[in-house]
């Protein structure tokens, strides 16, 4: 399941939920300003911030995000 919203995150409608999901607006504005400055569409930026931890997260880090 996992998996399957990484997946799909460079779809507009799946980044915006993940996005409202933080319930950060300060997060969300930085993220934002970041796709508007580097001319991506918001749900590929999301999708390029998300894949990129997937990538090169530790096991700390991982273990942070999950909650365990």
């Amino acid at each position: 399941m996992f998996g399957e919203l990484i997946a799909q995150l460079d779809r507009p409608e799946v980044a915006a939920g993940a996005l409202a999901a933080l319930e950060d607006d300060e997060l969300v504005s930085t993220i934002r300003r970041y796709a508007e400055a580097n001319e991506i569409g918001l749900a590929e930026c999301v999708a390029g911030i998300v894949r990129s931890f997937v990538d090169q997260a530790d096991d700390e880090a991982w273990m942070q995000r999950v909650g365990i």
